[in-house]
């Protein structure tokens, strides 16, 4: 393990030390008060050096779900068609408040090809070590997310920006909280809940945290490594993605990527 400086341009990231082995590069972030205050108050031990940032080399770190996990997702409403499932060994960060997650939907566009995939990706060992209850919450949480920003990026549009994020998982954490508790009763799908979101920071504290964006650059990449093999869960990408708001935040982000890799680390990634 190699420590060093960061040199960057960017004043949050002077002076950070930034650990390289590898596979990957990471630093501490700091994690927002606004956020963590809550959480800690109801019981969570929250690591002060903030969250450990991580920043992959390659995508070796992806790996298909089991088949064995897939079906026990299907069974509690996941729809396999036309969806790659995979780990990771991280925690899945959002934005600037790092809002952690153990589940994320994501998608994939491939120009060259003008196709797309829908993907959803958990932490490695959630399947297995989550509660039944919360196991079902994540799964119809994510579905309900696959389907209506399936037909969303379709259109051409952003799935959403930064500040819409709130809201729309307020909505989605109400419709299928309605659900679960007309299934299980409201008191223990609450107890539940709040549980998993302790979980949730206290494996954000114990693991590296890997942001969407970068998330999403390597997704493409192990895709696109392996695409005669996963073409049959692809879709044509229609004119109004390729051209559309979903593509071009895409390029951004995938051009952040790079650069932060060049300018913060000065690493060189493999050209595709």
């Amino acid at each position: 393990m190699q420590r060093r400086t960061i040199k960057s341009p960017d004043p949050e990231l002077a002076g950070v030390t930034v650990e390289e082995d590898a596979d990957s590069f990471s630093f501490f972030a700091p994690r927002p008060k606004a956020y963590a205050n809550p959480l800690r108050g109801a019981g969570a031990t929250l690591d002060e050096r903030g969250v450990r940032l991580v920043y992959p080399k390659n995508f070796n770190f992806i790996r298909e779900v089991r088949a064995d996990r897939l079906r026990r997702l299907t069974k509690l409403g996941l729809d396999p068609q036309k969806l790659l499932v995979f780990e990771i060994p991280y925690t899945m960060g959002f934005y600037l408040n790092l809002d952690p997650a153990l589940a994320a939907t994501d998608f994939q566009l491939l120009k060259r090809q003008s196709v797309y995939f829908r993907s959803l990706v958990f932490t490695k060992g959630y399947i297995d070590q989550t509660s039944p209850i919360d196991l079902e919450d994540t799964v119809l949480h994510e579905q309900m997310h696959l389907t209506e920003w399936d037909e969303t990026i379709r259109s051409g549009t952003r799935i959403l920006k930064a500040e819409d994020r709130p809201a729309i998982e307020t909505r989605t954490e109400r419709l299928v909280g309605e659900k679960l508790g007309a299934k299980y009763g409201d008191d223990l799908v609450h107890e539940i809940k709040l549980k998993s979101e302790i979980h949730n920071l206290g494996q954000q504290t114990r693991r590296e945290v890997l942001s969407a964006g970068f998330l999403n650059f390597w997704l493409c990449r192990f895709i696109r490594s392996r695409f005669e093999s996963m073409e049959q869960s692809s879709q044509a990408a229609t004119d109004a993605l390729l051209h559309g708001g979903f593509a071009g935040d895409m390029d951004r982000d995938h051009g952040r990527v790079r650069e932060m890799y060049r300018e913060v680390f000065a690493y060189r990634l493999d050209e595709e």
